[in-house]
């Protein structure tokens, strides 16, 4: 398991977080410093850094009544990068069994260790290949995200699609 101090792998989504809300004021006053657009359940994210790059991902808010119990992040590296997904849930988790994405058509479930925990969250990072983002676009039923808590007692969380397909392609043009 990596540490979050470890980790020589950085997801998009965690550089427009950090310019979100560490840099607030570090790009041109002439230029959008984040931008944000909404398909269906999901959500476009992007940011740009004092250097001028840019850096986009999707998010997808799990919620439980008024409570966020869930992130799910999709993007890439770099524009030619390849796509990488995250999940991050409370830290309320038993380690050894990871997480899964399991799908309504019982097709084999997306699975990944756990690669870190602070004492609020947990984060387990999916590697996707071309085949696995082409299944995630091609989702029309909602899938759950399965894990066991510190119990070890099976956890489940809804994941949709709803926007998604047309989110990635608003990402892909970014």
């Amino acid at each position: 398991m990596k540490t979050a101090l470890n980790s020589k792998r950085l997801m998009p989504l965690a550089a427009i977080l950090a310019m979100l809300f560490l840099a607030p004021g570090a790009a041109n006053a002439q230029t959008p410093q984040r931008t944000s657009a909404t398909y269906g359940d999901w959500t476009l994210s992007c940011a740009v850094a004092a250097n001028g790059s840019k850096s986009c991902g999707l998010i997808h808010l799990v919620k439980q009544g008024n409570v966020a119990a869930a992130q799910i992040s999709f993007g890439r590296s770099s524009k030619s990068g390849h796509f990488t997904a995250t999940v991050q849930i409370a830290a309320n988790v038993w380690l050894a069994t990871g997480l899964k994405i399991a799908f309504a058509d019982d097709t084999p479930a997306l699975s990944a260790p756990f690669e870190w925990c602070l004492s609020v969250r947990c984060l387990a990072e999916f590697d996707l290949v071309e085949a696995d983002v082409k299944r995630l676009r091609s989702q029309k039923e909602p899938a759950r995200v399965v894990y066991k808590n510190a119990l070890q007692t099976d956890m489940t969380l809804p994941m949709t699609f709803v926007g998604f397909d047309d989110a990635v392609n608003a990402l892909e043009k970014q």
